[in-house]
């Protein structure tokens, strides 16, 4: 993705804001990892630290559960970072 140099000069002054229609977080893992779609942004915060707010609809109760699970065992997801997925050009 190429930034216009709006987006660039917002990057300078850590107000940047890139709204998405449809935005994935993928877990990198080698197996059972967990993904996340749907639309959000990704943001500087005011120490101009890039976030990502998302919006994610679940498939089922089960899913649900076993996200809750995790968060209150104590074994919830641990913060990544933010990895461009290629892109192919036809």
């Amino acid at each position: 993705m190429l930034l216009e140099s709006k987006e660039v000069e917002s990057i300078l002054e850590s107000n940047l804001i890139l709204d998405f229609v449809v935005i994935a977080l993928v877990q990198q893992k080698d197996s059972d990892g967990n993904s996340y779609e749907g639309p959000g942004s990704i943001f500087q915060d005011k120490d101009g630290i890039l976030q990502l707010k998302m919006y994610h609809k679940y498939e089922s109760h089960e899913e649900i559960n076993h996200e809750l699970s995790g968060v209150l065992s104590g074994n919830g997801l641990v913060v990544g970072e933010i990895i461009e997925k290629p892109t192919t050009i036809h």
